[in-house]
């Protein structure tokens, strides 16, 4: 939400190991264990993108560039865009809302074609919709 590139994010717990307990993937082609040094240093198991770390400098330089302001109005501009993507949604129709409210700034929707509308919506009729999307690529 604040445009910052993922290797600028943090994403921190209280519980110590946590995330590395969940997300490690151990992988002992990537992460040798026969290293000259104490392999707990090695940060690629600890990471989102394996290898390379957390460049906080990169988000310390977008923080100071737009300010704590700019950075909260890229946040609420970005909820602003997703109430505005569900009204519109709303009023259109044809779609259908997953969610009543969304949670966030994701907005997810069902497109029903014009042959789907007024239809008793059983298993058979989900499972014909769910291709819809298929048949029509971007």
């Amino acid at each position: 939400m604040m445009g910052a590139p993922l290797q600028c994010s943090l994403f921190l717990l209280k519980e110590q190991g946590l995330l590395h307990h969940c997300n490690s993937a151990s992988a002992t082609y990537l992460f040798q264990q026969d290293k000259f040094y104490d392999v707990s240093y090695d940060t690629g198991d600890k990471s989102v993108q394996c290898g390379r770390k957390v460049d906080a400098f990169k988000f310390w330089l977008m923080w100071k560039a737009r300010g704590d302001v700019g950075l909260e109005w890229r946040i609420d501009n970005a909820f602003q865009c997703a109430r505005y993507m569900t009204e519109k949604l709303q009023s259109r129709e044809g779609f259908r809302l997953v969610l009543p409210e969304f949670e966030c700034t994701n907005v997810c929707f069902w497109y029903i074609p014009p042959a789907f509308r007024g239809k008793t919506e059983d298993e058979d009729w989900w499972e014909k919709l769910e291709k819809v999307a298929i048949a029509f690529p971007l």
